[in-house]
């Protein structure tokens, strides 16, 4: 965009320091058939879900072959599944909760406007049943290029 522009001329100008951009986006995965599946699940759903979706660079989206789609998104499942919800400084936790009340509503409605607009909820998509702000780990699946889902950042574990 115009003002990265801007910041890197700005930075080159005044003493050639090093700069880094958060660009935003939605950081994708590609997963091809030829994977080593447990390797690609675990490594695609760690980074999703890695600090419960609150990171700059989480995987925003996941491209799995056709070939091997249903099997990939069972045993993503399965790995959401094992995930330890719960107090974030006991260091078995996967993820503790969210971080702000309208924060943790905002996610809800983004699961909420997905589906709506024709994604399928795989799995989770809402508050965990005890106190807190908790999230289930979230997986959406069908997410065409023009659904909210697919352009927009959650920045949760979704």
């Amino acid at each position: 965009s115009g003002i990265n522009a801007e910041y890197g001329e700005s930075c080159a100008k005044s003493n050639l320091k090093k700069c880094s951009l958060e660009l935003g986006g939605k950081s994708p995965l590609i997963i091809f058939a030829d994977c080593d599946m447990s390797s690609a699940v675990r490594n695609g759903m760690g980074s999703v879900m890695f600090n419960k979706g609150e990171n700059c660079i989480a995987a925003g989206r996941l491209f799995v072959e056709r070939s091997i789609h249903d099997e990939f998104v069972a045993r993503a499942i399965e790995e959401c599944k094992k995930m330890k919800i719960g107090d974030p400084l006991d260091r078995s936790t996967a993820h503790g909760p969210q971080n702000h009340r309208k924060h943790f509503q905002s996610l809800l409605d983004f699961v909420d406007r997905s589906v709506k607009e024709g994604a399928t909820l795989a799995y989770g998509g809402k508050q965990v049943d005890r106190p807190g702000l908790f999230m289930e780990p979230t997986i959406l699946t069908d997410v065409s290029d023009d659904n909210f889902a697919a352009h927009e950042e959650s920045f949760g574990p979704i």
